[in-house]
């Protein structure tokens, strides 16, 4: 910083010094020369260094860390830190449920964005799910890369997450089987981690199996 103001007070002098030459010679009677003087007077000379430039914007906040997975009725859910943490950008397709799709061979068909490597891509599902007339949602996709996604349901905002039993969520291969699901009749946070091959279908499921009469509406996040 020191550095920095001795070299501004040296510009400043070399700047500084044609005009106090050309200050000298006026005073006489060629207007153009008082003319010359006063020019040199209102030009602006920089005598203090530039400010630094602004910091750049911080990244978007990344979905929240997976924390333990659930296990499925064949394989298991994976553990740890999936759904894009750190400063990874997200990108991510929305779509909202249509009926019917209360099995798995009705599910609504949704897909991932193309994102770069170094980012994280998801897809975003939302509706309703009721015990009484609409027990489940499944929606089909294929993802674009093999990775370890993490599944899972916002509360109010996605930095909170579900806990409690009225639902559940569960991840299908493309043989229908299960591969990950949180654990069904048991208060437990809504989320695991599962590995999933690019090119492959897969399902995944809301189930209001403990809803009563009422409604639950979700916001279900499937994320690399």
């Amino acid at each position: 910083m020191k550095l920095n103001s001795r070299i501004a007070r040296r510009v400043c002098q070399a700047l500084l010094l044609p005009i106090f030459a050309s200050l000298a010679a006026c005073g006489g009677g060629d207007d153009s020369g008082t003319q010359l003087c006063l020019l040199f007077l209102f030009i602006p000379v920089p005598c203090t260094a530039s400010a630094p430039p602004p910091p750049p914007l911080p990244s978007p906040p990344p979905p929240p860390s997976t924390g333990s997975g659930g296990t499925g009725d064949s394989g298991s859910g994976g553990t740890g830190d999936g759904g894009g943490s750190g400063n990874r950008a997200l990108f991510i397709n929305r779509f909202a449920e249509f009926e019917p799709n209360s099995t798995l061979d009705n599910a609504n068909n949704v897909h991932f964005p193309s994102a770069p490597s170094n980012a994280s891509a998801a897809v975003e599902m939302t509706g309703t799910v009721k015990q009484d007339d609409d027990p489940a949602d499944f929606f089909i996709f294929t993802p674009l890369r093999s990775d370890t996604f993490a599944v899972y349901l916002c509360a109010e905002t996605c930095v909170d997450l579900v806990e409690g039993d009225s639902v559940y969520i569960a991840v299908y291969d493309q043989s229908q089987t299960t591969i990950a699901s949180t654990p069904i009749g048991t208060v437990a946070r809504q989320i695991f981690t599962v590995d999933l091959t690019a090119g492959l279908a897969y399902y995944v499921e809301i189930n209001g199996y403990n809803t009563g009469p009422d409604s639950f509406a979700y916001k279900l996040i499937v994320v690399d």
